[in-house]
């Protein structure tokens, strides 16, 4: 009977913004990035697959050179106003890439859980500062 309560008590906890799920406090963002991004990406100026992402908060989408964006990447970052990589856009982006710019051509699969969006882009903002 006291574990329902605490459930209960627990979520009611997480609606009302006063604690945190336990899971995105253990949640490693190097790692996770090293996972799910680290195929295709680093974060330094070298492009493997994919553009190199030192410098990407700020940058307008599709001008990393010399990567060759795919014609949905450019037009992104030719919009008015132009996509320009923050840590909301890219976890925008993250959560479904080919929903968020329909016929790119990053093969990601979208990633869903909020607490994964967030620490990897926490990772990534802390691995750009640092260079």
């Amino acid at each position: 009977m006291t574990r329902p309560i605490l459930t209960v008590l627990a979520g009611a906890l997480m609606a009302a913004g006063l604690a945190a799920p336990a899971a995105s406090a253990s949640l490693d963002g190097k790692k996770l990035f090293k996972r799910k991004c680290g195929a295709c990406h680093v974060i330094t100026e070298k492009k493997k697959l994919g553009p190199g992402l030192a410098g990407v908060f700020g940058r307008t989408a599709g001008t990393f050179k010399p990567f060759n964006y795919s014609r949905a990447m450019k037009k992104a970052g030719q919009a008015d106003p132009p996509l320009v990589w923050s840590a909301k856009t890219i976890d925008a982006y993250l959560e479904n890439p080919k929903e968020y710019i329909p016929k790119n051509k990053m093969a990601l699969r979208p990633i869903r859980k909020q607490e994964e969006r967030t620490a990897i882009v926490k990772y990534m903002e802390q691995a750009t500062a640092a260079q």
